[in-house]
């Protein structure tokens, strides 16, 4: 592909004639407005791509590891350390994970608008470290720690008012940095790819792909290892290499510092909202001309990122940027009259909200792997050889689909289908986002199934009162349904993540992959809420009981097919209706 010539030298005059030579030459530089670390135009030969965007996938890695071992045994440490009850630990668990997605949408917040999106990510991977540290300190420690020798957590006195803050203190600041980082990471890592540059531009997609790859990898090695060790030798050893492998990842995050883009902080996002907001209503009975060329827009320099051109929706916004007899000469302050750009990022964000609607949906059946799908495992028989397995260890084969297929759908699927469709990403965002919708209607389906399989053995073996015998059922029946879950998840999930930030106006990408990420948290409490209904619903529990041999888990998974086919028909409503955004292909 041969590139604009970006060098223009005019050289010598004489008396008699003016001599030019005109030198072209191959543009080395980026046009989608990216800088480097010293601020200067970034060159696509010695920045960005997959020599910037490794350093972010080795971070992930490594991050993921230390966010999971926190994460994965933390009812149970926290029961042991303050003597907190089943459900005090479980809701204080639920609360710590809830705040560090919900801390995700302040990192985006700063990055987006102040530091940048690296010094935002090098920021709160610090706080991240520190409150590893600190809750390292705390394990390793007995005086930081309730110490009981009873085995009944009921027996033993509460920890006391100085022990609890520390460790609260220790794991909220570790929330902090863990939630505040990642979708600053995440869009810097996509960043590295520009857009309307063909070579890189087809990388970006990969990019989203390979990003969950290397979360599940360090998922993987806790779910192996570093679960295993804390449970069965020590949580402070434990800790200790979460807290070992967030320093690796931040240095490893931190030696590509020369090779990454930067696009500058554009200000407060949510202020530009509010002005288009207001100068729209002030303008209420102006009409809005008909010609869109005559609405206001300013010089690139003027935007935060490239320009967007103008859409037809939502067209009572364009008052906003339509230009008066009072808006002529002179600068105009922007709570009166604001660009085409400035209003088409309001437009952006507000039409992406049905879509993440539906995200949040797909996010609460999704959810069932890490909970039904584990009770329903512990309902069976759990016996490989000579070992036990945990219910939960057979999310293993979920990771490995999820690794396996995101291989094979980049390394094979999308090349055949750009050949057919010339999409550079093989099929648009949201087919694919559409076509996991269905796999995971299947993989609920699947489960209903297999519950409905184990029921029939409960009752030949008349162990529907007996909540204590193994069901003579292998656990392994499960696996079908964490592979169709987990290929589910290549498909909605990846490209989910792809279209928050792709369809985010250049200024507040950051906040457009918080919103992926808030997407899970919502999914997540739409689950809780879920199962709390039908229990009330199904008279006192008689679906989902203590004893689910008495249950009707199988019901239960039918109502999430139900809703995800519901949810698939609405998603469709707003793919079909659904227009992209339209930017300019290069920031002068």
């Amino acid at each position: 592909m041969e590139e604009p010539h970006c060098v223009s030298v005019r050289l010598g005059d004489t008396k008699n004639s003016d001599i030019s030579l005109e030198v072209e030459a191959g543009c080395d530089f980026t046009k989608d407005g990216s800088v480097d670390v010293f601020g200067n135009p970034a060159r696509r030969s010695s920045t960005g791509g997959w020599k910037s965007a490794k350093f972010v996938l080795g971070y992930q890695v490594l991050g993921t590891i230390t966010y999971f071992g926190v994460a994965t045994n933390l009812v149970l440490y926290l029961m042991k350390s303050l003597n907190l009850s089943n459900g005090a630990a479980a809701n204080a668990a639920t609360n710590w994970v809830g705040t560090s997605y919900a801390t995700a949408l302040i990192g985006a917040f700063i990055g987006d608008a102040y530091l940048g999106r690296y010094w935002a990510s090098v920021l709160f991977v610090a706080i991240h470290f520190l409150g590893t540290l600190l809750l390292t300190v705390q394990s390793a420690l007995p005086s930081f720690r309730s110490l009981c020798s009873s085995g009944d957590v009921s027996k033993c006195p509460p920890a006391s008012a100085g022990k609890r803050t520390f460790l609260y203190t220790a794991l909220y600041i570790s929330a902090l940095g863990a939630g505040g980082h990642q979708p600053c990471m995440f869009a810097l890592g996509a960043d590295q790819f520009e857009d309307g540059y063909p070579p890189e531009s087809r990388n970006k997609s990969s990019f989203f792909s390979y990003f969950l790859v290397a979360s599940l990898l360090g998922s993987l090695f806790v779910t192996v290892i570093l679960s295993y060790v804390e449970v069965n030798h020590s949580y402070a050893i434990g800790y200790g290499i979460s807290t070992l492998a967030i320093g690796l990842a931040g240095l490893t995050f931190i030696a590509g510092i020369t090779s990454y883009r930067h696009f500058r902080p554009g200000g407060n996002p949510f202020r530009r909202a509010i002005q288009v907001v207001v100068a729209a209503v002030r303008k209420w009975e102006v009409p809005v001309p008909t010609d869109s060329s005559l609405l206001h827009e300013a010089s690139s320099s003027d935007t935060v990122g490239r320009r967007i051109f103008h859409s037809n929706r939502l067209s009572f916004l364009d008052k906003a940027a339509t230009r008066t007899e009072q808006d002529h000469g002179g600068e105009v302050s922007r709570w009166k009259l604001c660009t085409v750009t400035q209003v088409e990022e309001v437009k952006c964000i507000v039409l992406m909200v049905p879509l993440w609607i539906s995200s949040c949906i797909y996010q609460m059946v999704e959810a069932q792997v890490t909970t039904t799908f584990v009770e329903q495992g512990a309902c069976m028989d759990n016996k490989f050889g000579l070992l036990h397995l945990s219910p939960a260890s057979l999310y293993t084969f979920y990771t490995l689909a999820v690794i396996a297929a995101t291989v094979l759908y980049e390394k094979l699927l999308v090349p055949s289908l750009r050949k057919v469709t010339g999409n550079q990403r093989g099929i648009t965002i949201l087919q694919r986002m559409g076509i996991g919708n269905v796999i995971l209607i299947v993989a609920m389906m699947v489960a209903a199934g297999v519950e409905r399989k184990r029921l029939q053995v409960v009752r030949e073996h008349h162990l529907a009162a007996d909540a204590v015998s193994t069901v003579p059922m292998t656990i392994f029946w499960q696996v079908p349904q964490y592979v169709l879950s987990g290929l589910a998840e290549v498909f909605t999930y990846v490209a989910q993540t792809e279209f928050f930030y792709d369809q985010a106006p250049d200024g507040v990408r950051g906040i457009g992959s918080a919103l992926s990420m808030a997407s899970v948290a919502v999914g997540n409490y739409l689950s809780t809420l879920t199962v709390t209904v039908l229990n009330d619903v199904t008279q006192q529990g008689e679906w989902l009981p203590r004893n689910l041999n008495q249950g009707r888990l199988d019901l239960f998974f039918w109502v999430m097919a139900g809703i995800s086919v519901l949810n698939f028909g609405y998603f469709l409503i707003c793919a079909v209706t659904y227009r992209y955004i339209n930017v300019e292909k290069s920031a002068e």
